[in-house]
């Protein structure tokens, strides 16, 4: 089936003196939509967390996240307060960084 991925936006972003690319996704499915932080190092994607999911066509999963931001070694998404978990704060290891090593995606 269809499987298209939509990226909502991105942000440069620096963590332990590293330059990134974060970027927040949303996958769709045959009824669901998920959302994905990813980040990347020198275009390779070296860490992707799922965020939520929600069922296809709920307009406000698609409206509720605003922006990336970073601080130190975490990664904030912010959105609509009416969105509970927002802003949810994703602390990234040292290791994930330095290493960067690209991971595998199906």
């Amino acid at each position: 089936g269809l499987n298209p991925d939509y990226r909502l936006f991105e942000a440069d972003i620096n963590i332990y003196g590293v330059a990134l690319k974060a970027s927040l996704w949303i996958n769709f499915f045959n009824n669901m939509m998920n959302s994905n932080l990813k980040l990347e190092k020198e275009g390779f994607v070296i860490f992707e967390k799922p965020i939520d999911k929600a069922r296809n066509g709920i307009a406000f999963f698609l409206a509720m996240y605003k922006k990336i931001e970073s601080n130190e070694n975490t990664i904030i998404i912010k959105g609509l307060k009416d969105a509970g978990y927002l802003p949810l704060k994703v602390p990234i290891s040292r290791e994930i960084v330095e290493l960067g090593i690209p991971i595998q995606t199906i």
